[in-house]
């Protein structure tokens, strides 16, 4: 997905959308962090990968369950994790991306007791609420020239 700062995204391969980053200012690309690394594998000029994720999407092997396939594939692979040649492989095909910044967007966080103020004001317009029905009550009740009765 390749956009253009105030305009609409859209898609495009993946060399497109690097040689859009490359060639055209105000441009981002959203891909595959790892895939654009090792495209890029070194010759990033002025293109920054900014740390964030936008979401994050995990890489498997479709096994049946239960199977003797199963387990041998399982065992296979745990072997190759702790042998060390599963990280050997992802650093050779996936390199580091030195020129890295900060994050740009910082969260507030917002507790129940930020929102005092609120519950506050709610009270009172209730209490107010509760006082000025008691009042028209009491008056209308006790005051028989503004509340005339009609005979019965």
């Amino acid at each position: 997905m390749s956009y253009r700062i105030g305009e609409r995204g859209r898609e495009v391969s993946l060399s497109e959308g690097l040689d859009l980053l490359r060639n055209s200012d105000g441009y981002a690309l959203i891909h595959d962090d790892k895939v654009v690394r090792a495209a890029l594998a070194g010759n990033q000029e002025d293109i920054v990968m900014l740390p964030e994720k936008l979401a994050t999407f995990y890489y498997g092997f479709a096994v049946d369950c239960g199977t003797e396939f199963e387990e041998v594939f399982s065992e296979r692979i745990r072997r190759l994790k702790e042998s060390g040649i599963i990280g050997r492989a992802s650093e050779r095909w996936f390199p580091s991306f030195p020129k890295e910044r900060q994050p740009v967007a910082r969260g507030i966080e917002v507790q129940l007791r930020h929102c005092s103020g609120a519950f506050i004001i709610v009270g009172v317009g209730i209490c107010g609420a509760i006082v000025a029905v008691l009042i028209e009550y009491l008056f209308f009740r006790f005051s028989p020239r503004l509340c005339p009765r009609l005979p019965t």
